[in-house]
């Protein structure tokens, strides 16, 4: 394989992170960090030393961190604020040596122009520390693949990239995942590996397992590799609802992952 391919922890959700890096190693030589017991390993209050123990942890399980998620709570009170959130979250993974950190962007319209200029801000203190801070579509400023490409060209730096999630694209506005890749690829460095179905009442369901869903995996990973895409592709979501489903869906889905990527 030519990507880093792994998981974040949100898989395995129901358990506490080092539990969850343990599992997640069993699979994946390369993770990220997301909520587990509702908690997240790495947050705005950690020091340099929790974050370094964080990283820690995950190796003690045979897995590299090469993500977690950037906070940026107070975009409401402007750009600034955000900016210096983001530097914050940019030491943290500098310190600890994880490459990426994710933000989410923001669910009000509204918040867009501040937002782009937190990141603008931002992204060149994460380009000297040799971290990528990295936004993916979630609803909101970042609905549509071309939102995501406004946001890229307006950043334009080397410290700023974008994630792609093809099943946020589904389940929060019904998008086709391979049209709205087509706009975004060429900034594309990273991938988080989700799908979408439905629930018994009609509604979208990203607790699925990949594959399983209205996601076309090989159409997105075609235009990915013409793009040139070599970045962390992470699972977020697999199906299961035990620790040891998740476990052998985790160990299903890479081989499945795996195949396409070498097909397309």
């Amino acid at each position: 394989m030519d990507i880093q391919l792994g998981a974040f922890t949100r898989p395995w959700a129901m358990v506490e992170y080092e539990e969850a890096v343990a599992h997640l190693g069993k699979a994946f030589r390369f993770g990220g960090i997301m909520r587990n017991n509702k908690k997240l390993a790495i947050t705005l209050d950690s020091t340099p030393e929790q974050a370094q123990a964080a990283v820690a942890a995950a190796r003690r399980n045979g897995v590299e961190l090469v993500c977690f998620l950037a906070q940026a709570p107070g975009i409401k009170q402007g750009a600034e604020q955000a900016a210096g959130e983001f530097r914050r979250n940019i030491d943290l993974a500098a310190a600890a040596g994880v490459p990426h950190i994710l933000a989410t962007g923001a669910g009000d319209p509204a918040l867009a122009d501040a937002y782009a200029q937190a990141l603008r801000l931002a992204a060149p203190y994460a380009a000297e520390k040799g971290v990528t801070l990295g936004l993916k579509p979630h609803g909101g400023i970042t609905r549509t693949g071309k939102d995501c490409r406004r946001f890229a060209e307006e950043v334009r730096s080397k410290g700023f990239g974008l994630w792609f999630d093809p099943g946020n694209f589904i389940h929060y506005d019904d998008l086709d995942p391979v049209e709205e890749l087509k706009p975004m690829a060429e900034f594309c460095v990273g991938m988080c590996v989700k799908d979408c179905g439905r629930k018994p009442d009609g509604k979208p369901d990203v607790l699925v397992q990949p594959g399983s869903g209205r996601v076309d995996f090989p159409a997105c990973l075609r235009i990915l590799k013409d793009a040139g895409f070599r970045g962390p592709m992470l699972f977020e979501c697999l199906a299961g609802s035990t620790v040891a489903e998740v476990d052998a869906n985790a160990v299903a889905a890479k081989k499945w992952f795996e195949g396409i990527w070498s097909s397309v």
